[in-house]
């Protein structure tokens, strides 16, 4: 597998796999559409989510409003003081969850079992797990939640 294969334009069969294996009720995104929207009504949308990420693998750009993230801190205890107290979670737009599904699970195989342990954590979702591949663009993310709680 080389990079082609990781931009090759996905079809409809790994589209459709991609999106049903994101959890349906988990959040939706800032459109308030989830996974479970999209599931629900494919017959009627997925030609459409379909076209749209495969644009998208084949232009290399994504509408900015289905890119958006909203990145936003969810308190572990009452009254929290401390980063530690926080989790931190994303929501964007299923597309974008889709698209990074994909992209994962054409990666997971080029990555060896400690890159891969290393680097896609399988408790996370699949953007977090785009995100980790990419540690310079998001050197503030990891420095910001380290486990002392400390910025």
């Amino acid at each position: 597998m080389d990079n082609l294969d990781l931009i090759r334009l996905p079809d409809l069969h790994e589209i459709k796999q991609a999106l049903f294996s994101i959890d349906s009720i988990k959040t939706p995104g800032p459109n308030g559409f989830g996974a479970g929207f999209f599931k629900q009504y494919w017959n009627i949308v997925g030609h459409d989510f379909s076209n749209s990420i495969v644009d998208f693998f084949r232009n290399g750009n994504i509408l900015k409003e289905i890119s958006h993230t909203f990145i936003t801190l969810i308190p572990e205890i009452d009254n929290p003081s401390q980063m530690n107290h926080d989790h931190p979670i994303s929501i964007c737009s299923t597309i974008y969850k889709t698209i990074s599904k994909i992209l994962v699970n054409r990666m997971r195989p080029l990555l060896g079992k400690t890159q891969a342990l290393k680097f896609i954590n399988p408790k996370r979702n699949a953007c977090c797990r785009v995100v980790e591949c990419h540690p310079q663009r998001v050197a503030f993310q990891v420095s910001a939640f380290n486990s002392s709680g400390s910025i």
